[in-house]
């Protein structure tokens, strides 16, 4: 047995320095006696008196996962089958190595999926009864032993093999989708066995029930479409007697033809029910109509001249019918835009009662693009932030709110934030300027340990929003749901997570324990409209992120820049941000600790008031029971505390020491616009997917062309991602448009010689039944 006593504590150094949780494995052996081992960690040190004690390595603590090769041939032809270069991977990992033509080639573990144990076996060649084992993908409560361990059946060290084990990387992506579609690929990797025994297969029949009228486009589409045929339109390869699917990673031809014309396919990835053979129809439905089977039929239905579309209107008519619409608009003030759209919105709420307008007059006139919403947003931050913690409702209200500005880039949303960093710097109060985000947990709660008071200033927050959403940002999505947490718990306490604290000191223990008592987080985001509705979804509406947000969606466009106003903030509005931060028993300007928050100020709300804010959650119940619509459920159901908070910063705004119903009618009207806004904004933008959002960004052109309609080509310009679409693919998407939407389909024929086209229009009154 060769010596390896004096490397064996070294070597358990160097993988405990890297991260790695060891197993102490009794010396002959590979397999661990100690109990539970697999939740408990052997230290290095224990290496130091076990010298002859094998090493293992724990993957579940260790970050770490394994692709173990049992029989390297075998492995590299399944590899070979599935497009996967293996020797590039044995090149570029760290891989132990016990015995020839074998290893266990080692990776990080991904953060977006909780991996378990695979493996894949075949059949012997020489006894089928007997299967062995190819290769194994490992992870989870598992140990694979480590060099310099002695392997029990040969007496020889394990040793390492390509790259050193401290430059261990990542899963390469096409074994990491083998892994995380181990059902989908298993049947494929187990038919690759060259001395696999075929299984004759006998479709069982499948009865399809439609309409009669569907039936027979059905069987008259299928007697004069041959299955080749079909296949052939459609991406499949024809080998022999075999077809190959487009969607196919294996390049094994997997469908088979029967002799009545009905065919199977055993490629996992292919959209068709694996107990049936399938017909010549459902190709066509599966792949140029998306599954859709209404409007299958419809399209075959006109390929087979059985049915004719509706005569449209002729292109000189449709030309007539935009210039028409064109010079409406223009009479009618849509013309084009000078500057911000404003006059849909009520003119009160374009201003503030009391001194937080002056707020929003210094932000117009220091303005390069005038934003007059977005100007009425920044006075309210400035507000919220300076009154946090230090003022109060008798229904336990503080004036912390959330705040989101949406425009497109260059038309000004970007002023907000610089008005209130410049008032907070006139003011003394930099203090209460936090971070420019949060990028984890930890994150918000340091921010607010430095300062329990702050307000944060994020640009770009769909970006913000789309990194949270993302697979692989688990530090993202916990900050999110602290600054959640931070909304709700303002006459409350937050704290971190709870650690395994026995390994640590008192000091140590100490360190990482923090606690933020009344705290006030003030969010102040920034984004363009694409990015924020390309970052979230329903889930976003259901969790509680999106209600707790005022957003702000401004209409107005590209504005000519004007000279900004070079003046200072106004002297009574420093005065009175000075006057209100202070505590009310002593004249500091800072808070006084993240555990001890000073006494807040009393501003409780007249018993009018009062009654506003029960009258408006009636209505709020109201709209909630008609609706029964998650969206509108979710972004209502905080609308009335969102109100109270901020009646509260607008009775600051005018100096008073109660709410009165001037104040409260203020702000249930600001939250009650801009939520209905939102709502309204979210139905229309907010997308489940790619498919979903296409889906709708296409109806909402049509509809916007009117009467005159758009043909295809008209349709890709305006929709551009419509364009890499196959032409298959674009008609099943536009026959989900069909059925979801008021849409027809018309074809136009031209005046003379050409060829008649189709458009597609929003229907006009009296179209539908």
């Amino acid at each position: 047995m060769p010596d390896t006593v004096p490397n064996t504590h070294d070597f358990a150094k160097q993988y405990d320095a890297i991260g790695w949780s060891l197993v102490a494995i009794p010396a002959g052996s590979k397999a661990p006696q100690t109990f539970s081992w697999q939740t408990n960690p052997t230290p290095s040190s224990f290496w130091a008196s076990h010298p002859t004690h094998n090493i293992g390595l724990l993957h579940s603590k260790s970050n770490t996962v394994a692709l173990d090769i049992d029989h390297m041939l075998n492995t590299r032809t399944i590899f070979e089958a599935l497009n996967i270069d293996l020797d590039a991977i044995l090149a570029t990992a760290p891989r132990i190595v016990g015995r020839p033509e074998r290893g266990k080639v080692l990776f990080t573990a991904p953060e977006t999926f909780a991996l378990s144990t695979r493996k894949i076996s075949w059949p012997r060649e020489d006894d089928p009864r007997l299967r062995d084992v190819v290769f194994e993908l490992r992870a989870g409560s598992v140990q694979d032993v480590l060099p310099p361990s002695i392997h029990p059946d040969t007496g020889q060290p394990y040793t390492w093999a390509g790259v050193p084990f401290t430059e261990i990387g990542p899963i390469p992506p096409q074994l990491l989708t083998i892994w995380t579609e181990w059902d989908r690929f298993r049947p494929q990797m187990a038919d690759l066995c060259p001395w696999k025994r075929a299984e004759e297969f006998k479709p069982p029949p499948k009865r399809r029930r439609v309409e009669n009228r569907d039936s027979s486009v059905i069987e008259a589409y299928n007697a004069a479409n041959p299955m080749g045929d079909v296949l052939t339109r459609v991406g499949y390869k024809r080998f022999g007697n075999r077809w190959l699917s487009p969607s196919s990673s294996s390049n094994i031809p997997g469908v088979v033809i029967f002799d009545d014309g009905r065919a199977y396919s055993h490629h996992a990835s292919d959209p068709f029910d694996p107990a049936h053979a399938f017909d010549a129809f459902e190709v066509f439905c599966q792949y140029e109509h998306l599954g859709n089977v209404g409007g299958a039929v419809k399209a075959a239905a006109e390929a087979l001249s059985m049915d004719s579309l509706p005569v449209g209107p002729s292109d000189e008519d449709r030309a007539m019918m935009r210039h028409g619409a064109s010079v409406a608009a223009t009479i009618m003030g849509r013309g084009k835009v000078f500057g911000p759209k404003t006059s849909a919105i009520p003119s009160h709420l374009l201003t503030i009662p009391g001194v937080l307008n002056d707020v929003a007059t210094y932000s117009s006139k220091t303005s390069i693009k005038l934003q007059p919403q977005f100007d009425v947003q920044a006075a309210l931050a400035f507000g919220s932030v300076i009154m946090g913690r230090r003022y109060i409702t008798d229904s336990d209200n503080m004036s912390s709110l959330f705040f989101l500005n949406v425009a497109k880039t260059g038309t000004g949303k970007e002023q907000a934030n610089k008005v209130v960093s410049r008032l907070l710097d006139h003011c003394d109060l930099d203090h209460l300027r936090g971070p420019a985000g949060y990028t984890s947990e930890g994150g918000v709660l340091s921010a607010l340990k430095e300062a329990p008071c702050h307000i944060a200033t994020i640009d770009e927050f769909g970006n913000y929003l789309a990194a949270a959403g993302s697979s692989g940002s688990v530090n993202m999505r916990q900050s999110i749901s602290m600054m959640m947490e931070a909304f709700g718990r303002q006459t409350g306490t937050i704290s971190n997570r709870g650690y395994s604290t026995a390994a640590m000191n008192d000091a140590q223990r100490k360190a990482i324990k923090i606690k933020i008592s009344s705290p006030s987080m003030t969010v102040l985001g920034m984004t363009t409209p694409e990015t924020f509705y390309d970052a979230i979804g329903s889930k976003d509406a259901a969790s509680g992120l999106l209600n707790r947000f005022l957003i702000v969606e401004s209409l107005t466009g590209y504005q000519k820049s004007r000279k900004p106003a070079m003046i200072d903030p106004p002297a009574k509005v420093i005065a009175w941000a000075k006057a209100m931060a202070s505590p009310a028993a002593e004249n500091i300007l800072q808070d006084q600790g993240p555990e001890f928050p000073p006494e807040p100020v009393l501003i409780p709300f007249s018993a009018t008031a009062y009654e506003m804010f029960s009258d408006y959650e009636d209505i709020i119940i109201g709209r909630m029971e008609n609706e029964k619509s998650e969206i509108v459920n979710s972004m209502m159901n905080r609308s009335r505390e969102i109100a109270m908070r901020l009646s509260l910063i607008v009775a600051g705004s005018l100096g008073d020491t109660e709410i009165s119903t001037h104040a409260a009618r203020w702000a249930i009207d600001y939250v009650d616009y801009y939520s209905q806004a939102s709502i309204n904004l979210l139905k229309n933008n907010m997308f489940e997917g790619d498919t979903d959002g296409l889906r709708k960004k296409v109806a909402a052109s049509i509809i916007a062309s009117g009467s005159a309609g758009l043909k295809m080509a008209e349709l890709i310009k305006l929709v551009p991602r419509l364009g890499n679409l196959k032409k298959h693919e674009r008609d099943g998407l536009l026959a989900m448009v069909m059925e979801d939407f008021p849409i027809e389909k018309l074809v136009v024929k031209p005046v003379g010689k050409g060829r008649p086209s189709i458009i597609h229009r929003m229907m006009m009154e009296g179209d539908e039944e």
